[in-house]
């Protein structure tokens, strides 16, 4: 793939994305830990269990590429490279989030049914 430097005004693009990617992370992270232990102190609930490690998968996922995102501020001559790897890392740990998420959404449905009919036995 040939060079391509982004200009500053791309860079800063970047950066308020990656600034915005931090603040999304942390906001996941803190909910997540905040979930985990209310679940913890109320007793061990699956789904807020599952909830809080599925948070924890997302803010992961968003906090992966940001190393590549920062090499296209910082260095020269190979941005280009530097994005296609970085969404490719965040597409892959986005994936397993997502997955993570649809089996939790499924867990809460059929723990729901269960206790919905449950009542009439």
């Amino acid at each position: 793939m040939s060079e391509y430097e982004f200009t500053q005004e791309e860079n800063r693009i970047f950066l308020n994305f990656m600034l915005g990617l931090l603040i999304l992370s942390f906001s996941l992270v803190v909910t997540g830990v905040v979930l985990l232990i209310e679940g913890l102190k109320t007793g061990f609930i699956f789904s807020d269990f599952a909830l809080s490690i599925g948070l924890f998968l997302l803010a992961a996922s968003f906090i992966t590429p940001l190393v590549y995102f920062k090499n296209i501020i910082t260095t020269s001559g190979d941005d280009i490279n530097e994005l296609i790897t970085g969404i490719s890392k965040m597409n892959l740990i986005l994936f397993i989030a997502i997955g993570v998420f649809v089996i939790i959404s499924l867990t809460v449905i059929i723990m729901f049914i269960v206790s919905y009919f449950s009542q009439f036995i």
